[in-house]
């Protein structure tokens, strides 16, 4: 738990330093010695918080979202895996890209 506060206290002082993000999903992705089925409530929470937040600011990182659909078919099964892998189908589609890039 020390790694994900000292990673969520750097991410939080520069938002968008993409490393910072990168140690944040690792330290969440570790919690109780990696997620599974027998996870606690909290801690499934808080990963699914953290890449929740890094894909809203990041959303064209695909190996991101495969990474999330993967960690859900550990810990809730095929539903939630595809619920993941259908809200990152809105990535692909031109029209979601910001016209300031």
């Amino acid at each position: 738990m020390q790694k994900l506060t000292y990673a969520l206290t750097i991410q939080l002082e520069d938002t968008d330093n993409f490393e910072n993000w990168e140690k944040l999903v690792r330290a969440a992705e570790s919690l109780e010695g990696g997620l599974n089925r027998n996870s606690s409530p909290q801690a499934i929470t808080t990963v699914r918080d953290v890449y929740d937040r890094f894909l809203l600011k990041f959303p064209l990182l695909f190996g991101y979202w495969k990474k999330y659909a993967d960690l859900e078919f550990l810990i809730a099964g095929t539903e939630a895996a595809e619920m993941v892998n259908n809200t990152s189908n809105y990535k692909d589609d031109p029209a979601n890209i910001h016209q300031g890039l």
